[in-house]
């Protein structure tokens, strides 16, 4: 089974993540103003190819073109849509795939125009997605192999789950507690996150012990410095900060400028103020998430 087919399933539920990827598909063919017969047809044969609907019925893809055209409608324009398309897609392979999904439409017609530039960009902006991860994707696009680099990213994930991990076990266990809830709670929250899902439950119950047997006592700026000697490219880091700022307030309210353990990520991972402060947007979007602050310069 492929990672998409795997990350959304079958059938469609309420606040299924798939109906905000249409909406950045649809949002892509209108936004210069003009929907061709070659852009629909691109549309639907993305939606019939794609791993990510297979499991759906002709008539479930057809009713997720119909409900995002009336959404994209009601808000003026794909660019009035970008932070409610940001929202409906928590995990960072979702963002992914839906900016993917957008550039492959916008450069299908090898025609790509100033508006369409407008909305990819601010579509980049209101996923977080960073300017070289998003430069990539469009490059990739054009070569017609952006979903292949999806996939190849997402196996490279995999193998960085263990740190992810790690680093969301160090912020459970900064306020000095140590119970079963705070493995629970990563849990809790590793279930909205679909870049973890090549791990089935019981597998992912067992990194998550492991990974607090292996962070334990620790000195936390020793496990950060191995956290960093694993997880070098800049893209990555800035994720797994995000996870951190994700974890850190899964259950309370709280200014994260407050928690000396992001300050301390922030520098031993090289992030910049912006990025952090992207990082805390995506934190906001999470389920039932919410943050407060800026980060300190």
């Amino acid at each position: 089974m492929g990672f998409l087919r795997s990350m959304f399933g079958s059938g469609l539920t309420e606040d299924d993540p798939r109906r905000y990827l249409v909406e950045a598909m649809v949002a892509a063919i209108e936004a210069d103003g003009q929907v061709t017969d070659g852009e629909l047809s691109a549309l639907h044969q993305k939606l019939e190819k794609n791993e990510a609907f297979a499991s759906l019925s002709s008539d479930a893809r057809e009713r997720l073109v119909d409900q995002a055209a009336d959404a994209v409608e009601a808000a003026g324009g794909g660019r009035g849509r970008v932070e409610a398309i940001a929202k409906g897609l928590p995990s960072r392979s979702e963002k992914l795939l839906a900016y993917t999904l957008a550039c492959d439409l916008c450069v299908s017609d090898d025609d790509l125009a100033e508006k369409e530039i407008a909305y990819l960009e601010a579509l980049q902006g209101a996923l977080g997605i960073p300017d070289e991860e998003a430069q990539g994707i469009f490059e990739a696009a054009r070569r017609g192999s952006a979903v292949l680099t999806i996939e190849e990213r997402a196996d490279k994930t995999k193998v960085l789950i263990p740190r992810f991990l790690e680093a969301m076990a160090l912020m459970t266990l900064a306020d000095g507690k140590i119970d079963d809830s705070e493995t629970e709670r990563i849990e809790m929250v590793i279930k909205h996150i679909a870049d973890m899902r090549a791990l089935d439950e019981a597998q992912l119950h067992d990194e998550v012990v492991a990974a607090f047997d292996r962070v334990g006592s620790r000195d936390v700026g020793q496990v950060l410095t191995e956290i960093a000697a694993a997880i070098t490219n800049p893209t990555d880091r800035f994720w797994t900060t995000t996870y951190m700022m994700i974890i850190s307030i899964a259950d309370k309210d709280e200014d994260w400028q407050e928690l000396g353990l992001l300050g301390r990520a922030q520098k031993e991972f090289g992030l910049t103020s912006p990025q952090m402060d992207a990082a805390m947007k995506i934190a906001t979007q999470f389920p039932k998430v919410k943050i407060t602050g800026r980060a300190p310069v």
